[in-house]
């Protein structure tokens, strides 16, 4: 079994808030955990001067993937082995690539709070509706005011399975539903987000503790019939040690 888990798993086993050692017990010794280059993404976004947290991240990588690396072609998701110096050095070496990207990323800036009046959202009451009655929602209030539903817009929006993932998040974050703290760095924050389940829906469970990115990764996994599931550190060490679950249904 295949799980990915989110940068703040990582930053977390490095605060010990969770211990290394339980992701290697007995129950959960046929899981392989891998990463990706939207964990080096957030790393090289953390601007570390003094290579330390470099040190450290690469050291945690090791320690919990065994260098076990996914990367893309298009909508086709692979897994090598790859140590994550060479995946650091080689986005440096792309760096102006990359940068452009981020920068493209921050500027995106909807006029939210127009779109959620004019299509008449509740933004508390949407926060407690499941993926499906979300992906329904949404489908009934924007062809009320256009021709096209959720599914639409995000098809348009992109041509790769990244980017129309990377779509849902924007469109659910600017329609209000588990919306991001708005900040400098948000955007690009929600891009990393995106990136991450995008590799996550190659495998065959998600462990993230921010609960907007669970929410939205649970609505773009139901859009694109993804099976890859979705939980929080403590719900994938308490349902059944996470592996047990999978493997009985």
């Amino acid at each position: 079994m295949r799980t990915y888990l989110d940068n703040n798993i990582l930053v977390s086993i490095e605060d010990k808030q969770i211990e290394l050692d339980s992701l290697r017990t007995e129950s959960l010794n046929c899981t392989e955990y891998v990463y990706s280059y939207a964990h080096i993404s957030e790393l090289l976004e953390a601007n570390d001067n003094s290579g330390q947290l470099t040190e450290k991240r690469i050291s945690t990588i090791k320690n919990v993937t065994n260098n076990c690396y996914c990367y893309s072609y298009g909508n086709y998701i692979e897994f090598k082995v790859e140590k994550p110096q060479f995946v650091i050095e080689t986005m440096k070496i792309h760096h102006k690539f990359f940068n452009s990207l981020r920068g493209s990323v921050k500027t995106f800036n909807p006029n939210r709070e127009k779109l959620i009046a004019a299509l008449k959202i509740d933004k508390k009451r949407i926060n407690n509706y499941s993926p499906t009655e979300v992906i329904e929602h949404f489908n009934t209030l924007l062809k009320i005011e256009t021709p096209l539903g959720f599914g639409d817009m995000v098809n348009i929006a992109g041509s790769t399975l990244h980017g129309k993932i990377y779509a849902v998040f924007n469109f659910l974050d600017f329609l209000g539903y588990w919306s991001d703290r708005k900040n400098s760095k948000s955007n690009i924050a929600r891009y990393n987000d995106a990136s991450h389940v995008f590799f996550a829906s190659s495998c065959d469970c998600f462990v993230s503790n921010d609960l907007r990115a669970r929410n939205k990764a649970k609505v773009a996994f139901e859009l694109f019939n993804v099976k890859t599931k979705v939980y929080s550190f403590e719900e994938f060490e308490r349902t059944s040690n996470g592996a047990k679950q999978y493997f009985h249904e």
